[in-house]
């Protein structure tokens, strides 16, 4: 009898000793879960993902409706975010039904798979109440897609989904990484540390210039270190907003270009502006509300006189937007700055009645605007 409990107990002893050893293990390839995606460069992006997919999760892109691997896929099991390595569950095949869009469509996603919030690139559909909801990733924050109130029982909604930003795993199948933890880890410890550069943007208004820079909160985009608002390449002592004379109203912005991309900054710069008006923008006329990119080193000379080319290019039109030195910059009065944000209501009755986004919609009509992207 003595015997029997002595065995026993070291048949206990070694089963404890062998799941302490599987705890330690999984803590070991716990990083797996809890890199943190969603504050990577784009430089990390750009390695993993290629093609429309970078441009649908990263961008807010929209694959062509009916082009998508899952649109007519109703197998069982479940779906993953694609973007951050394809293990982080977002829809279960129980959720999805055919909506006739084209689209995967869910009516619900897995719980804690995503994050529904209002879209910060719907700008434009806002001021006419057309906003749409964002649907995102909950671990990496890439774009997934958007929802919409007109989806079937018991949720009422449809959760309208890009096929390219998921993966798929049949029941009883685990998910398969489509890069390894190994190399997340490699790509953070090798991402050289962040810098710093300055873009000024002359682009009329300089309240409007500013928030196409800011996300729907009124934080600056991801990658800007600081952003301000202030009177730009002239030579007198303490502009004022009553008194700038031989100044331009602009945007300064302080950079991190290993998060945020200077050619990123000119895209949002040329779609905001109408680069064919020499006299002014939008309903600000005169020589402080000419549209001018202020480089302030060879590298920036080179892509905006390289963009300024592409859309000349592109519309068969001079452009008269001018690429300067970089000059005076003298802050605006705080009250200017994040304007959009602390006076929204006259901020958009101003915007309006400029004909500012009217103009946009005539020069960019199907061009997938920072402010209007496409449905999906």
């Amino acid at each position: 009898m003595g015997i029997q409990k002595i065995l026993f107990f070291l048949i206990l002893l070694f089963a404890v000793n062998t799941l302490t050893y599987a705890e330690i293990k999984d803590q070991k390839e716990a990083p797996l879960m809890t890199f943190d995606y969603k504050n990577q460069p784009e430089a990390f992006w750009e390695k993993y993902l290629k093609g429309e997919q970078l441009s649908v999760c990263r961008n807010h892109g929209t694959e062509r409706a009916g082009s998508g691997l899952y649109d007519k896929f109703f197998e069982e099991g479940t779906y993953y975010c694609a973007c951050c390595g394809g293990d982080h569950a977002v829809f279960d095949s129980n959720a999805k039904y055919d909506s006739g869009t084209g689209w995967p469509s869910f009516y619900q996603p897995v719980e804690g798979g995503v994050i529904a919030r209002t879209d910060p690139h719907d700008t434009l559909r806002g001021l006419v109440g057309l906003g749409r909801t964002e649907v995102i990733c909950a671990r990496c924050h890439s774009h997934l897609g958007h929802v919409f109130d007109d989806g079937p029982p018991p949720t009422g909604k449809r959760y309208c989904m890009n096929s390219i930003a998921l993966t798929f795993s049949a029941k009883g199948t685990p998910p398969k990484r489509t890069y390894t933890v190994t190399e997340a880890k490699e790509s953070q410890k090798s991402s050289p540390k962040s810098s710093k550069e300055t873009a000024i943007f002359a682009m009329g208004c300089f309240w409007c210039g500013e928030s196409e820079f800011r996300d729907d909160s009124g934080a600056p985009l991801k990658g800007i270190i600081s952003l301000r608002v202030g009177y730009a390449g002239g030579s007198t002592t303490h502009p004022t907003y009553e008194s700038h004379e031989g100044y331009k109203e602009a945007v300064k912005i302080v950079f991190d270009p290993l998060v945020l991309s200077y050619t990123k900054l000119l895209d949002i710069f040329w779609h905001n502006v109408d680069a064919f008006d020499a006299k002014g923008q939008f309903c600000d006329k005169g020589f402080p509300y000419t549209s001018v990119i202020f480089v302030g080193n060879n590298a920036q000379k080179k892509a905006a006189m390289a963009t300024k080319a592409e859309i000349e290019k592109h519309f068969g039109a001079p452009v008269h937007t001018e690429i300067l030195e970089s000059q005076t910059f003298v802050d605006a009065e705080e009250y200017h700055q994040n304007y959009k944000h602390k006076n929204p209501v006259r901020y958009r009755y101003y915007r309006w009645n400029c004909g500012r986004d009217q103009r946009l919609k005539q020069l960019w009509p199907e061009k997938s605007l920072p402010n209007s992207p496409k449905e999906d």
